[in-house]
């Protein structure tokens, strides 16, 4: 136990020394628990992982910043943990964490008290760590309001906005009860939360987005609300329970035929190769997504990052990947990003040219130190790079 606590220390004198953001305890998880309850204090995670856009977006403009450094040191044992590598997918698997970045507050023994997901700026994402540390703010508490019949409608937002952060879609029942106690859904504060809450396709509150989609659009684009009609298709298709990926792909086409038959044809090519790709079907997904990118071109450079990262990870044909690789060079081209640099120098890599590969390795490399990022899988791409013969 001594040595622990003495790692725990060493490990956090140095990193207030190299930076004022948030200092990230290293450890297994059983140690960084007992740590927490040493100190009685509650577990901070950040579930990342290392193709998540937002997630850099966090390390570089929010987790540097001096002011939630301090309260996040000062508060909380902080952790930074890949959801895909080490004990990563178990943690995942138990806190139930499906979306990127989603931050876990943990008590010593292991039980969530609240969650948070997405990209934050820093005064919020420190007001939203407030409520784990304030006992009547906590999930426990509030479902215990909710079981001895609160049903205010201040209290059915807020019971509502914290159980969508659990993740199991509980929150659904409880956004309807709110919406009861309203006489005009057509609100402007009613409206948001109505597109923010509303999954189940089946229930009154999607109903009422469809026929008030035109509404919905002008207030939060075309692009966000057909995002929210995907999820809902989503969730129609997992209620039929296992299927093979075309017969998915066939529900989800007639779904869009009835609820949006005029945005049906854009919307079943993208959902389709998000399917395939979900399903593993590489060779699917690979030709669905040149064909839906060929037809549909993007300028969005989050979504070709995360297109082009998926190929390089499940593609080989040479023709596609030269595909995906001008996705990446057009990310790049919208917005100069450490990850999205990374992304083209791993598929340079992988289609065989070393030179290029390694000029934006180092191009990657030099702006996550730069930014304060995390830059060790490009530094080992580029390590691996060296050890090869030309």
């Amino acid at each position: 136990m001594k040595k622990t606590i003495l790692f725990f220390a060493c490990c956090m004198a140095i990193g207030a020394l190299q930076a004022q953001g948030i200092e990230f305890a290293q450890g297994t998880w059983k140690e960084i628990l007992a740590e927490a309850a040493r100190q009685d204090k509650i577990v901070f995670v950040d579930a990342y992982t290392t193709w998540c856009g937002p997630c850099k977006m966090m390390d570089r403009n929010t987790f540097s910043q001096k002011e939630v450094g301090d309260f996040f040191n000062a508060n909380f044992i902080n952790a930074k943990i890949d959801m895909e590598k080490g004990e990563g997918p178990s943690i995942a698997q138990k806190y139930a964490v499906r979306a990127y970045p989603t931050f876990l507050f943990v008590d010593s023994d292991g039980e969530l008290v609240h969650r948070t997901l997405g990209y934050q700026e820093g005064g919020m994402f420190i007001e939203n760590a407030k409520a784990a540390l304030d006992p009547q703010r906590r999930i426990s508490a509030l479902n215990a309001r909710y079981a001895g019949g609160d049903r205010s409608p201040e209290f059915l937002r807020k019971y509502t906005e914290a159980r969508a952060q659990m993740m199991d879609g509980s929150h659904g029942k409880i956004a309807e009860e709110y919406l009861q106690t309203q006489k005009d859904w057509g609100t402007e504060e009613n409206m948001e939360f109505l597109f923010q809450y509303a999954e189940d396709p089946d229930s009154p509150m999607f109903a009422y987005i469809f026929k008030e989609r035109a509404k919905f659009e002008a207030a939060y684009g075309e692009e966000m609300v057909r995002g929210k009609i995907q999820q809902a298709a989503f969730s129609s298709v997992m209620k039929m329970g296992d299927l093979e990926p075309e017969a998915a792909v066939k529900k989800m086409d007639a779904f869009f035929a009835e609820k949006c038959p005029d945005i049906a044809p854009k919307l079943s090519a993208q959902t389709a190769m998000t399917v395939y790709k979900m399903m593993g079907q590489s060779d699917l997904y690979a030709k669905t997504a040149v064909k839906y990118y060929d037809q549909y071109p993007s300028n969005n450079f989050l979504e070709l990052n995360e297109a082009a990262w998926g190929f390089y990870e499940n593609v080989e044909d040479k023709a596609l990947l030269q595909k995906a690789l001008g996705w990446g060079l057009k990310s790049v081209e919208l917005q100069n990003e450490y990850f999205n640099n990374d992304t083209v120098a791993a598929l340079y890599y992988k289609l065989g040219n070393k030179k290029q590969a390694t000029k934006y390795a180092k191009k990657a490399i030099a702006m996550a130190k730069k930014n304060g990022e995390d830059a060790s899988e490009t530094e080992a791409l580029l390590a691996k790079m060296k050890g090869k013969k030309k």
